[in-house]
């Protein structure tokens, strides 16, 4: 085993495969417990490389019944120990199916997994039961071969995600690098979540829920005490653990995360947010323990990104390019001042808070756009208003934009909220509830509850004469009942519930579930609320009922007429964003000491600007180099300009290609001007960007000038993707770098499958989920390369003690610009006068908001929400 190496069976040796058995129970005599428990150290030594070099290849061999089948490939009977005495055989070797080899591989590594005390072992067997795994689901292509192998095929993806979930969940403080590892897998697999959902329909919930408990498991077990420090490997883990609850929230379906169940009746998606909320509070304000503060700021993190992101990404005209908002303080006024400046932030409609110094909150009161640019509804969603309140949150996740109108008037002809609740007929609302209807009026609450023993009302709860009573009671004060017949069929909360849901899908409670559909009784939440609700009114009821008792024959009991209030014209072009601020509470003196204003200096318009120039999630930037047949030697190398078939397929397979000149997102160092090419490969999800330098994208026309950038951005990532067509293996000399820690290098075998070699530098830990003399096929090729070259990215990044994760950046960023540009002695009589007032000086009648102004004629009532467009400005 030690003399055939981890690659053999890629090699290209005729009918290698016919040794497969032989190697597996190879593998059980060395990896089995009596092998491990040895004292000497020279020897146990040589035993773990023995061990990892086995669990290698009997890993790689677990491609075979994925891609070739169960019973494709012949074997050579290795025999047995009770049929030595068997007579002997005109021919010595015998060819046998083994439908079960994989099973037999599946067991010698559940058993390096739970006995063996080498961490590399350990960490090899996990990554060959994530390879098997991940191949599984990405395999089932024909429904015939789903039926016949469905039973066996859900055994092995249940075997093989029961022992990650085990890992993940580390006993004691030397399990802690296994349990990140298997933390890693669970997140590669989370990219086939919905080739799980139809195998193992509650895989999900079992995935959640175990990443939950190993957090609070961990948070227990490292750390005991609040006082007690946090290891830098504790951190690493829990962010681990972040990381694949994160990825995997992000690929469920919205209704898998919001059901409820036994073990969590208010959903996924909270069980999520309370073990994340756990985990930040690992971490308070004063704590010299700096490693508990990442991992407090990257639980904070990701809980803004649940919140941000969670059912909407991607989103926006620039799609999985952009994750924040490129909307600023600027956009949408009614008048050029260019760029972001001190002027821009000076102006009368413009303010900015501090929130707990961790978020900026900049509030823009701006004209209001046609109905059909704002909300994208057309004219079924008219405003009300000639004004909108536009609040720009900048975070540790990133900068987002919401826009907040008002829906007012009073009632009358030609208001807005009638001309809305028009505009919303019968099909609009039947267009917009498919598979619902509107709920009928519901009756005044009845039971004992309400009774009240008035004589006004009857047994069965409901009022006797009261129609006849408002009748008579209209007709005295002169009320005209032509349109009793509309009020009593129509549900305007419904039409208006069903409007906020049209127009700003967000702010729905579960997904493509209007607000208008009554909750569901069985959750316990709803229960409480209904019954708490159910109290106040019964309480009101009485009161009401002893007081329409006690004056029915008095003459004051009918009330006089009253005449609507004079309409007043808010002057104040800041006046929505106070009304919203208001509203938000941050007026109140609890929240005072959480809130702050800003010095609106040119200082701060430059650092605001930097600030949205920080990244908001991972980025990683790879090499990509084509090795042709024959090429030994750099110049070579980098002289080609195209690739083969195949090579072109695993590029475009690895993302999808981009312009240079208009591409938004992360650029990997390339420039625009064309020098480094017009196109790149790029890949983006909601947690990561990853930029690849592919050699033969590059231009080489301009000789000596071309190959010297070409070196320089290949030769500056610490990861490089090979792919190698040559007879000879790719050497580390062939192209000398001081960086290019990790090579992964990649073999086309005539077989159809990919061999894979790793060449990583001593003291780069390990990653996964790709391994030296791992074999894989095409069709997963390049997701699992980029998934190990992801992982080899942030291994190099865990052993930089300089480092800088992108939500430490900004948290650093965001709390050194509070503290530099708050206004100091700042009593609330002040604060409140700048929220009333950004700009004290009275503004001219003239000015840029004297249009807007004029048109403001409605008293303000509810606050209908609107999210902003991601993709830049408007």
């Amino acid at each position: 085993m030690e003399h055939a190496g981890p690659a053999f069976f890629s090699a290209p040796l005729p009918c290698s495969h016919l040794l497969a058995l032989d190697f597996i129970r190879a593998a059980e005599q060395i990896c089995s417990v009596e092998s491990i428990s040895i004292s000497d150290s020279a020897t146990a030594n040589r035993r773990v490389r023995c061990r990892v070099t086995a669990i290698a290849a009997v890993g790689s061999l677990l491609a075979f019944p994925v891609y070739f089948g169960d019973s494709a490939l012949d074997y050579l009977d290795p025999g047995r120990e009770e049929d030595s005495n068997r007579k002997p055989s005109p021919w010595p070797l015998r060819l046998c199916k083994c439908p079960g080899m994989a099973d037999q591989v599946l067991r010698v590594l559940d058993s390096v997994i739970s006995a063996d005390p080498a961490e590399e072992s350990r960490s090899l067997a996990m990554c060959s039961l994530a390879l098997f795994a991940y191949q599984l689901l990405a395999a089932r292509c024909s429904p015939e071969e789903e039926a016949l192998n469905d039973q066996l095929y859900v055994l092995r993806v249940r075997e093989c995600f029961a022992q990650l979930l085990r890992v993940v969940k580390p006993a004691t403080t030397l399990q802690a690098k296994s349990a990140r590892l298997a933390a890693d897998l669970l997140a590669v697999l989370s990219n086939l979540a919905g080739q799980l959902a139809t195998a193992l329909p509650q895989i999900h919930v079992d995935v959640v829920k175990a990443l939950g408990e190993a957090v609070r498991h961990s948070l227990t077990l490292f750390k005991p005490d609040p006082k007690s420090a946090m290891t830098p490997g504790t951190r690493y883990l829990l962010c681990s653990l972040v990381d694949c609850l994160i990825s995997w929230c992000m690929v469920l379906p919205m209704p898998g995360l919001l059901d409820y169940h036994d073990s969590h009746p208010r959903g996924l998606v909270f069980e999520a947010m309370s073990v994340l909320s756990e985990l930040e509070a690992c971490w308070r304000a004063g704590s010299l323990d700096s490693t508990a503060r990442l991992a407090s700021l990257r639980a904070a993190s990701a809980k803004q990104h649940l919140v941000n992101h969670l059912g909407q990404f991607p989103k926006g005209l620039a799609g999985a390019t952009r994750l924040d908002c490129g909307v600023s303080e600027q956009h949408d006024l009614d008048f050029n001042l260019g760029d972001l400046s001190q002027e821009v932030l000076n102006q009368p409609n413009t303010q900015i808070l501090a929130i707990d110094n961790r978020l900026l909150l900049s509030l823009v009161e701006i004209t209001a756009n046609p109905p059909s640019d704002s909300t994208g509804a057309g004219a079924s969603a008219p405003l009300s208003s000639a004004t909108l309140s536009r609040a720009i949150l900048r975070s540790i996740c990133g900068k987002f934009v919401w826009e907040f109108s008002l829906l007012y008037c009073p009632k009358g002809p030609g208001n807005a909220v009638d001309s809305l609740l028009g505009q919303l007929s019968p099909a609009t609302v039947a267009k917009a509830l498919p598979d619902y209807q509107l709920r009928p009026p519901l009756p005044f609450p009845t039971g004992p509850a309400f009774q009240s023993g008035s004589p006004a009302e009857a047994a069965d709860g409901s009022w006797e004469g009261s129609a006849k009573e408002a009748n008579e009671l209209s007709t005295s004060m002169g009320i005209d009942d032509a349109g009793t017949e509309e009020s009593e069929t129509t549900d305007f909360l419904d039409r208006l519930l069903v409007h906020i849901g049209e127009t700003s899908p967000e702010c729905l409670l579960a997904p493509n579930v209007p607000l208008n559909v009554p909750a569901d009784p069985k959750d316990p939440f709803v229960a409480a609320i209904e019954e708490e609700v159910s109290q106040q009114l019964a309480a009101q009821h009485r009161l009401d009922s002893a007081h329409i008792a006690s004056t029915r024959d008095s003459l004051l009991s009918v009330p006089a007429q009253e005449a609507p209030a004079a309409v007043q014209e808010p002057m104040s072009p800041f006046y929505q964003c106070r009304h919203l601020v208001n509203q938000l509470g941050f007026l109140t003196w609890e929240r005072r000491e959480h809130l702050c204003l800003l010095d609106k200096t040119a200082q701060l318009a430059r650092e605001l600007k930097h600030l949205d120039s920080l990244p908001c999630r991972e980025t990683h930037k790879l090499a990509v180099v084509y090795v042709a047949y024959g090429q030994e030697d750099k110049s070579s190398i980098l002289s080609n300009c195209r690739g083969s078939e195949a090579f072109e397929r695993f590029v475009g397979a690895l993302g999808w290609e981009v312009s240079l000149a208009n591409h938004a997102g992360f650029m990997g160092g390339f420039h625009a001007s064309g020098k480094c090419g017009t196109t790149a490969p790029y890949y983006a999800d909601s947690t990561s960007e990853i930029f690849f330098h592919v050699s033969t994208r590059m231009p080489t026309a301009g000789g000596a000038e071309d190959q010297l950038r070409k070196t320089k951005h290949l030769g500056n990532d610490e990861v490089m993707i090979v792919w190698s067509e040559h007879s000879r293996d790719y050497r580390r000399g062939t192209m000398p770098t001081e960086f290019g820690d990790v090579i992964i290098v990649v073999y086309p075998l005539p077989s159809g499958l990919y061999r894979i070699e790793i060449d990583k530098k001593a003291e780069v830990p390990f990653f996964g989920p790709l391994f030296t003399g791992a074999m894989v096929a095409e069709p997963v090729l390049a997701s699992l390369v980029r998934a190990t070259a992801i992982g080899a990215s942030r291994a190099i990044r865990s052993i930089k003690k300089h480092f800088v994760n992108y939500y430490e950046e900004r948290a650093n960023y965001l709390e050194s610009l509070v503290h530099r540009f708050q206004q100091r002695d700042e009593t609330f009589e002040q604060f409140a006068k700048g929220v009333f007032a950004p700009v004290p000086a009275e503004f001219p009648a003239g000015g840029p908001f004297g249009s807007a102004v004029s048109h403001q004629h409605q008293q303000p009532g509810s606050l209908q929400l609107d999210h902003a467009d991601c993709g830049g400005p408007r």
